[in-house]
C-alpha cells in the first residue's frame, strides 16, 4: 500500500519530520491572543491526515479526507495546516488548476513565511513552468534570509532551508558554500551537525526532480 507524507516545515520537514502538526504559526495568528484553533476542525484536520496517508492511492478515501479537510476549513480559515492537506489532496485528485489558488490562500494567511512560496515554486516546477518556480524560490530565499538576520523563527530550520532552496534552483556552488559554512558553525554542536550532515546527504543522493515528482505524484 503507497504511503504519501504531508510535508509542512520546509527542510526539515521534507527530509526529516513527518508532521500531523507543525510549521510556523502565522503573524496575524501570533498578534491575537484571541486566536484559538478550531478543536473540530482540527479533528476533521488529523482524520483526513490519517485517512489519506493511509489510503493514498485509492481515490475514494483521498475524496472523503478531502472533504473533511474542506470541512474543518468551513469551521476555521485561519488553520494554515489545514491549506497544506487540502493542496495535498487536490494533487492526489488531480484537481491541479486549484492548487496554485490553496498555495496562495496560506500566502494570504501571512505573507513574511516561506513555506508556501517554496511549495509553490515547487508546483510550478513540477508544471515545468521553471520562471515562475525561479521567481517563487528566490522570494521564499529572502524571506530566509531576513528571518535568520533578524533571529526570528528556529535558526537551524531556517539556514537548512536556505540550502533546500539553492537545491531547488539549481545552485550547486551556493549550496556547497553554505553546507562548509554550517559545517563549521555548528562544528561543536553534534546533534545541529548531524541535521547538516544529513542535510548534505539526502540533496547529494536525490535530484531536484525526484524530490518534486515525491511531493507532487
Amino acid at each position: 500500500m503507497k504511503r504519501y507524507k504531508i510535508y509542512s516545515s520546509l527542510l526539515l520537514a521534507l527530509f526529516f519530520l513527518v508532521a500531523c502538526g507543525g510549521g510556523k504559526k502565522s503573524e496575524k495568528q501570533d498578534r491575537s491572543s484571541e486566536y484559538v484553533t478550531n478543536n473540530e476542525a482540527i479533528r476533521l484536520n488529523n482524520a483526513g491526515y490519517e485517512l489519506m496517508m493511509e489510503f493514498a492511492d485509492q481515490t475514494d478515501s483521498v475524496a472523503k479526507a478531502y472533504a473533511m479537510f474542506q470541512q474543518a476549513h468551513k469551521l476555521d480559515k485561519h488553520y494554515e495546516l489545514i491549506y497544506y492537506n487540502i493542496a495535498k489532496a487536490q494533487i492526489l485528485l488531480k484537481k491541479y488548476d486549484e492548487v496554485a489558488h490553496t498555495y496562495d490562500q496560506i500566502i494570504a494567511l501571512n505573507t513574511e513565511m516561506p513555506d508556501p512560496y517554496v511549495y509553490k515554486g515547487m508546483f510550478f516546477d513540477w508544471r515545468e513552468d521553471s520562471v515562475q518556480a525561479k521567481s517563487y524560490y528566490n522570494t521564499a530565499l529572502k524571506l530566509l534570509e531576513g528571518g535568520i538576520l533578524n533571529g526570528k523563527g528556529n535558526q537551524l530550520t531556517d539556514e537548512l532551508s536556505v540550502c533546500l532552496v539553492y537545491f531547488l534552483l539549481n545552485d550547486s556552488t551556493r549550496l556547497s558554500l553554505e553546507y562548509n559554512r554550517l559545517t563549521q558553525k555548528y562544528a561543536q554542536d553534534s546533534i545541529n551537525l548531524e541535521f547538516v550532515a544529513n542535510m548534505k546527504a539526502q540533496t547529494d543522493s536525490i535530484t531536484k526532480e525526484e524530490l518534486i515528482n515525491g511531493l507532487f505524484e
